[in-house]
């Protein structure tokens, strides 16, 4: 009965860094070392989320990059903030 309020142990692994964080926070050089660390790690997590995408060779003319989407909605500045359609 207990288990079904426990969150997934990806969230607890997630509050236990935190919480380590919280404790044992870093300082000086270390800091300096996981402040690059971190920015590589997002840098290569948002490059390798772009390589992966299938099917993109080239954004679709005149959508601003975004691809599959239908006709913007009436009040939206862009076609990237278009409703999504349920044809992709």
């Amino acid at each position: 009965m207990l288990r079904r309020f426990l969150p997934d142990p990806f969230t607890q692994a997630l509050l236990a860094m935190v919480l380590a964080a919280s404790l044992l926070p870093a300082r000086g050089q270390v800091a300096l070392a996981f402040d690059w660390i971190t920015n590589l790690a997002i840098a290569l997590l948002f490059f390798l989320h772009g390589a992966k995408e299938p099917g993109r060779s080239s954004p679709a003319p005149g959508t601003g990059g975004c691809t599959c989407w239908c006709s913007p909605a009436p009040s939206s500045p862009s076609p990237c903030s278009a409703w999504r359609c349920g044809r992709c």
